[in-house]
């Protein structure tokens, strides 16, 4: 999977995700006719791509308005045990970037 989208606006869902006004207009902006075109849109626009890096590869990035900093890490298992290891990761380094602790470049 290349990544994700999360659409609140119709615009978002229109501009990024290619979802046609007239499903927004029929069905309004949260329906399961505009979730299913949202997902076709995502699907379109984010289809898997062959692997660049070994699998449990993990790019993480954090900005504030003082700095920036990222990360690359690699996590062993299947991919449930990777997704947990990403997401304890990538709350982790948030935590240190919000409270002026990060970690080395």
């Amino acid at each position: 999977m290349r990544g994700g989208v999360v659409a609140y606006t119709a615009e978002v869902k229109v501009g990024v995700l290619g979802v046609d006004r007239g499903v927004l207009d029929r069905s309004g902006v949260v329906s399961e006719e505009t979730a299913l075109a949202m997902a076709a849109g995502a699907r379109r626009a984010l289809g898997p791509d062959a692997l660049e890096q070994p699998a449990g590869t993990m790019v993480f990035a954090v900005e504030t308005p003082e700095a920036a900093r990222v990360r690359t890490l690699r996590f062993p298992g299947d991919r449930e045990r990777v997704r947990t290891y990403a997401t304890t990761a990538a709350l982790h380094l948030v935590r240190l970037g919000v409270t002026g602790e990060w970690w080395p470049r």
